[in-house]
């Protein structure tokens, strides 16, 4: 066993409830459902991994990385195991509370400055699991939702602080086709996800006029 994580069932966001007693053995289900939105387990205090699968898989997370580290370090964990379950029991009690790190950082994590290093995470899940997975749906999820997505919240939050300069430059990156081609990925997602596909083309063809609109949406 590679990997150890929490049911299914207890971690599900909003409606989506998965059955209980629902047998996942691929680390392809859960890489599935993480991408559909319909399971959240991308926290390493909830995770027990095999130290011999990490040390020959040489898993370790990235030193440079304090933004999206846990979820980076689970997703290129679960594309590279053959086997996970889950265990039906609470172990223990994670609590919330206004002092921790997750609510005082977040101004930090959100910072312009920082927008980089949260896309740069992203782009390393892709090329892990795409250098991995063979799976049709997985690698489209992954293209949409590890390297589209989350270029359009870098530009997003670069228009909405106001960071003209900096947004002018960034957008010289869709100047490569490959580029490109892997922003309008979005299509395949067209009636589950439509706004992906459409601020793509928005802001590849129309970059000036995504700046001002999304500059004015606080």
């Amino acid at each position: 066993m590679n990997t150890i994580l929490p049911p299914p069932h207890r971690l599900a966001h909003k409606s989506h409830q998965l059955p209980f007693d629902q047998s996942m053995t691929s680390p392809l289900d859960y890489l599935l459902l993480y991408a559909k939105g319909k399971y959240e387990f991308v926290y390493i205090w909830n995770v027990i991994f095999n130290r011999q699968f990490l040390n020959a898989n040489n898993l370790r997370f990235h030193e440079n990385c304090y933004i999206n580290e846990d979820r980076e370090f689970i997703l290129k964990s679960l594309s590279s195991s053959h086997t996970v379950s889950f265990v039906n029991k609470i172990l223990y009690t994670h609590v919330h509370h206004a002092k921790q790190q997750t609510f005082t950082e977040r101004a930090l994590r959100i910072s312009p400055k920082n927008l980089p290093q949260s896309r740069l995470s992203h782009f390393r899940i892709a090329r892990h699991i795409l250098r991995r997975i063979q799976d049709p749906k997985i690698r489209n999820f992954t293209l949409a939702f590890h390297v589209n997505d989350p270029m359009l919240r870098y530009f997003t939050l670069l228009a909405r602080a106001g960071e003209k300069e900096l947004y002018r430059k960034s957008i010289k990156f869709f100047k490569h086709r490959k580029t490109r081609e892997i922003m309008f990925s979005g299509a395949k997602f067209l009636i589950r996800k439509p706004e992906l596909f459409l601020k793509s083309i928005m802001l590849i063809y129309f970059p000036n006029l995504y700046f001002t609109l999304r500059k004015k949406i606080l």
